[in-house]
């Protein structure tokens, strides 16, 4: 172990347990680590990847230019509550900005 480290032994919830194999299973981090970046105050989210085409057009949505992506949303197969989200961070910011 490295310097100023202290090894400890504690238990977890089930639950917590069974989220941290489903994550680790998912992404490849290991419990330990997932475990030492909780300590820390760190999560870890998995990386959602979207096709180059569908970025511009959610872009564009939220800079206002378009308001029509409904389709090519649900066609990339992005749930609803998702694109509800856009819809009212995009009115929040423009409110913001008025």
């Amino acid at each position: 172990m490295g310097k100023n480290k202290r090894q400890v032994c504690f238990r977890l919830d089930e639950f917590i347990v069974k989220e941290m194999e489903k994550l680790r299973d998912e992404t490849g981090v290991p419990i330990s680590t997932q475990i030492e970046l909780r300590l820390k105050g760190y999560s870890i989210d998995k990386e959602v990847r979207i096709p180059l085409s569908l970025s511009k057009t959610l872009f564009d949505f939220m800079d206002g230019r378009r308001d029509d992506i409904e389709k090519e949303v649900e066609d990339f197969g992005m749930l609803k509550e998702v694109f509800q989200w856009l819809r009212e961070e995009r009115n929040a910011l423009n409110a913001g900005m008025s």
